[in-house]
């Protein structure tokens, strides 16, 4: 049976931790951010958002829209609510964020 294990090599050293995500295999909160960042979203955002010359209540939309936060029915019927979706804007299509913010007939006119 010895000869099963012949190809594993023990080590006598102690181990040590190695955090995989940085080269230098320490630690740092700037790794772990980088880590869990969110695909696709653009990184400085939120610095721009946040900037002075936004009121805060812009902001928090805004922060909303990009971390699918914002309670609209899509969201609601993602969770496992089922509800009848409506657009309460023109009450034509169903609410989605681009429904929303770009395709609704009575947003339109507003970002005209």
């Amino acid at each position: 049976m010895p000869h099963l294990f012949s190809h594993i090599m023990v080590r006598t050293e102690h181990d040590i931790p190695n955090w995989i995500l940085d080269e230098s295999g320490h630690f740092t909160l700037k790794s772990a951010r980088t880590f869990f960042l969110k695909p696709g979203v653009p990184r400085g955002w939120g610095k721009f958002i946040w900037s002075s010359f936004i009121p805060p209540t812009k902001s928090l939309v805004l922060w909303k829209v990009f971390h699918g936060r914002l309670p609209i029915d899509q969201h609601i019927q993602n969770k496992g609510l089922y509800i009848c979706s409506m657009c309460t804007l023109c009450e034509k299509h169903e609410e989605s964020i681009p429904h929303l913010f770009f395709e609704c007939s009575n947003v339109l006119g507003i970002w005209s």
